[in-house]
């Protein structure tokens, strides 16, 4: 059994519609995400940026995130994490440099999504 987490990273999230009638039709939606060939992730891996996917809760919202991961907190994983200001303002231009040369595109944000677990 896991536990609650909260994830912060500087890059972009792309809600996934799974919205299905039929299990099928969800595996066909996800497959390519859970196997790491969805386009935006093989592009993203490719420039040396983490992609992944995950949901806030059950029968929540499924999303994909792109970016830079800065911390994963919660009771097994960090607890705290300072960044410098230096710190912060190189992760976002190493960041936004990586997604255009992927080809993705979108405005990089300082991303805090809670993922509770079910």
């Amino acid at each position: 059994m896991g536990a609650d987490a909260f994830s912060v990273w500087y890059g972009l999230r792309f809600e996934i519609d799974v919205e299905a009638t039929d299990n099928s039709s969800f595996d066909r939606v996800m497959e390519p995400f859970e196997t790491n060939v969805e386009a935006r992730m093989v592009a993203a891996h490719s420039a040396g940026l983490a992609a992944w996917t995950d949901r806030d809760t059950e029968g929540g919202t499924y999303y994909l995130g792109i970016g830079s991961e800065i911390g994963r907190f919660g009771g097994e994983y960090l607890f705290h994490r300072a960044l410098r200001d230096s710190d912060l303002t190189e992760i976002q231009f190493q960041t936004r440099a990586k997604l255009q040369a992927a080809g993705i595109e979108g405005t990089a944000s300082l991303h805090f999504q809670l993922v509770c677990q079910y």
